[in-house]
Protein backbone atom coordinates (compact mmCIF):
# COMPACT_ATOMS: atom_id res chain seq x y z
CA UNK A 1 0.00 0.00 0.00
CA UNK A 2 1.49 3.15 -0.99
CA UNK A 3 0.67 6.07 1.39
CA UNK A 4 3.69 7.89 0.77
CA UNK A 5 3.74 11.66 0.28
CA UNK A 6 0.53 12.43 2.21
CA UNK A 7 1.34 14.70 5.10
CA UNK A 8 0.83 12.16 7.58
CA UNK A 9 2.33 13.56 11.30
CA UNK A 10 1.80 9.91 12.90
CA UNK A 11 1.52 6.40 11.52
CA UNK A 12 -2.15 5.39 10.42
CA UNK A 13 -4.50 3.01 11.68
CA UNK A 14 -3.76 0.04 9.85
CA UNK A 15 -4.46 -2.97 11.82
CA UNK A 16 -7.71 -3.62 10.02
CA UNK A 17 -5.78 -4.21 7.07
CA UNK A 18 -4.82 -8.25 7.78
CA UNK A 19 -2.76 -9.17 4.61
CA UNK A 20 -1.25 -5.84 4.50
CA UNK A 21 2.35 -6.93 4.19
CA UNK A 22 4.06 -3.82 1.95
CA UNK A 23 3.64 -0.52 3.42
CA UNK A 24 5.12 3.03 2.16
CA UNK A 25 5.22 5.60 4.44
CA UNK A 26 7.77 7.83 2.88
CA UNK A 27 7.71 11.14 2.05
CA UNK A 28 5.20 12.20 4.91
CA UNK A 29 6.19 14.15 8.06
CA UNK A 30 6.03 11.39 11.05
CA UNK A 31 8.06 12.06 14.04
CA UNK A 32 7.71 9.11 15.98
CA UNK A 33 6.91 5.09 15.72
CA UNK A 34 5.29 5.24 19.22
CA UNK A 35 2.71 2.04 19.97
CA UNK A 36 3.79 2.08 15.57
CA UNK A 37 2.88 -2.27 16.19
CA UNK A 38 -0.80 -1.50 17.23
CA UNK A 39 -1.10 0.30 13.99
CA UNK A 40 0.55 -2.06 11.35
CA UNK A 41 -0.07 -5.33 12.34
CA UNK A 42 2.39 -7.92 10.32
CA UNK A 43 3.83 -6.09 8.22
CA UNK A 44 6.80 -7.19 5.90
CA UNK A 45 8.21 -4.29 4.42
CA UNK A 46 8.09 -0.60 5.63
CA UNK A 47 8.92 2.38 3.95
CA UNK A 48 9.37 5.21 6.50
CA UNK A 49 12.29 6.81 4.34
CA UNK A 50 12.30 10.55 4.18
CA UNK A 51 10.33 10.90 7.38
CA UNK A 52 11.17 13.34 10.81
CA UNK A 53 12.46 10.82 12.98
CA UNK A 54 14.66 10.80 15.74
CA UNK A 55 14.61 7.52 17.25
CA UNK A 56 13.52 3.72 16.39
CA UNK A 57 10.86 3.45 19.13
CA UNK A 58 8.62 0.93 19.16
CA UNK A 59 9.90 -0.23 15.58
CA UNK A 60 11.40 -3.11 17.34
CA UNK A 61 8.03 -4.77 18.18
CA UNK A 62 7.16 -5.49 14.69
CA UNK A 63 8.36 -8.46 14.91
CA UNK A 64 7.27 -9.39 11.10
CA UNK A 65 9.48 -6.73 9.58
CA UNK A 66 12.09 -8.24 6.71
CA UNK A 67 12.79 -4.81 4.94
CA UNK A 68 12.85 -1.47 6.77
CA UNK A 69 13.92 1.76 4.81
CA UNK A 70 14.78 4.40 7.58
CA UNK A 71 16.60 6.29 5.12
CA UNK A 72 16.30 10.53 5.10
CA UNK A 73 15.38 10.84 8.66
CA UNK A 74 17.31 12.64 11.16
CA UNK A 75 18.39 9.63 13.10
CA UNK A 76 21.56 10.12 14.85
CA UNK A 77 21.93 7.85 17.58
CA UNK A 78 23.65 5.03 16.71
CA UNK A 79 22.20 3.00 20.32
CA UNK A 80 18.63 3.63 18.66
CA UNK A 81 19.52 2.26 15.46
CA UNK A 82 20.68 -1.05 17.33
CA UNK A 83 17.77 -1.45 19.01
CA UNK A 84 16.73 -2.66 15.95
CA UNK A 85 18.46 -5.76 16.01
CA UNK A 86 15.72 -7.51 17.93
CA UNK A 87 13.62 -7.95 14.58
CA UNK A 88 14.23 -11.25 13.96
CA UNK A 89 13.89 -11.85 10.54
CA UNK A 90 14.96 -8.29 9.53
CA UNK A 91 17.23 -9.09 5.63
CA UNK A 92 17.36 -5.24 4.79
CA UNK A 93 17.71 -1.96 6.58
CA UNK A 94 18.42 1.43 4.46
CA UNK A 95 19.70 4.04 6.91
CA UNK A 96 21.62 6.39 4.22
CA UNK A 97 21.05 10.43 4.64
CA UNK A 98 20.42 10.22 8.24
CA UNK A 99 23.09 12.31 10.42
CA UNK A 100 24.11 8.84 11.83
CA UNK A 101 25.86 7.54 8.66
CA UNK A 102 28.34 10.31 8.27
CA UNK A 103 29.79 8.98 11.70
CA UNK A 104 33.35 7.53 11.90
CA UNK A 105 33.17 3.58 11.65
CA UNK A 106 28.97 3.98 10.69
CA UNK A 107 29.08 0.65 8.64
CA UNK A 108 31.50 -1.02 11.19
CA UNK A 109 29.39 -0.65 14.47
CA UNK A 110 26.16 -1.92 12.13
CA UNK A 111 27.92 -4.74 11.25
CA UNK A 112 28.72 -5.61 14.89
CA UNK A 113 24.88 -5.35 15.31
CA UNK A 114 23.42 -7.18 11.95
CA UNK A 115 26.53 -8.84 10.27
CA UNK A 116 26.52 -11.92 12.14
CA UNK A 117 25.42 -14.81 11.28
CA UNK A 118 24.71 -16.90 8.36
CA UNK A 119 22.23 -14.36 7.01
CA UNK A 120 23.56 -11.09 7.91
CA UNK A 121 21.45 -7.91 7.70
CA UNK A 122 21.98 -6.09 4.30
CA UNK A 123 23.06 -2.34 5.20
CA UNK A 124 22.23 0.59 2.72
CA UNK A 125 21.73 -2.00 -0.42
CA UNK A 126 25.38 -3.68 0.55
CA UNK A 127 26.30 -6.91 2.27
CA UNK A 128 28.90 -6.22 4.88
CA UNK A 129 32.04 -7.13 3.56
CA UNK A 130 34.26 -9.13 4.94
CA UNK A 131 36.77 -6.59 6.01
CA UNK A 132 33.93 -4.78 8.22
CA UNK A 133 33.00 -8.31 9.67
CA UNK A 134 36.63 -8.35 10.36
CA UNK A 135 36.77 -5.03 12.12
CA UNK A 136 33.87 -5.74 14.26
CA UNK A 137 35.85 -7.70 17.05
CA UNK A 138 38.07 -4.89 17.40
CA UNK A 139 35.53 -1.74 18.26
CA UNK A 140 34.03 -0.94 21.16
CA UNK A 141 30.58 -0.69 20.74
CA UNK A 142 27.52 1.22 22.03
CA UNK A 143 25.63 -0.49 25.13
CA UNK A 144 22.59 -1.46 22.92
CA UNK A 145 24.81 -3.63 20.18
CA UNK A 146 24.87 -6.47 22.41
CA UNK A 147 22.14 -7.02 24.26
CA UNK A 148 20.23 -9.25 21.90
CA UNK A 149 23.13 -11.60 22.45
CA UNK A 150 23.98 -11.17 25.63
CA UNK A 151 21.86 -11.22 28.99
CA UNK A 152 24.28 -8.71 30.84
CA UNK A 153 23.85 -5.17 29.30
CA UNK A 154 26.33 -2.37 30.46
CA UNK A 155 24.82 1.09 31.59
CA UNK A 156 23.84 3.52 29.33
CA UNK A 157 27.06 4.89 28.06
CA UNK A 158 29.72 2.54 28.78
CA UNK A 159 31.04 0.32 26.58
CA UNK A 160 30.67 -3.58 26.68
CA UNK A 161 33.01 -5.61 24.89
CA UNK A 162 32.61 -7.38 21.76
CA UNK A 163 31.37 -10.85 21.91
CA UNK A 164 32.37 -13.68 19.36
CA UNK A 165 30.26 -12.77 16.19
CA UNK A 166 28.90 -16.78 16.37
CA UNK A 167 26.33 -15.05 19.31
CA UNK A 168 25.00 -13.13 16.57
CA UNK A 169 23.63 -15.83 14.64
CA UNK A 170 20.16 -15.23 13.21
CA UNK A 171 18.61 -17.95 10.96
CA UNK A 172 16.87 -16.26 8.43
CA UNK A 173 15.67 -16.89 4.97
CA UNK A 174 17.14 -14.14 2.50
CA UNK A 175 14.29 -13.29 -0.49
CA UNK A 176 14.51 -11.08 -2.77
CA UNK A 177 11.85 -8.64 -2.30
CA UNK A 178 13.29 -4.49 -2.02
CA UNK A 179 12.26 -2.07 0.19
CA UNK A 180 9.97 0.47 -1.47
CA UNK A 181 11.27 3.49 -2.46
Amino acid sequence: MNLSSNAFQEVPELNGCYKLRLLDLSKNKIRTCHQIHTRLGNVECLSLASNLLLAVDDLPRLKSLRNLNLSANLLAQMEEVAKLQQLPLLQQISLQANPLDRLPKYRIALAHCFGGGDFPVELDGERFSNKELAQTSRIQIFPHARQRASSNSTALGSPLEPEPRSALGRERPISGRGIPK
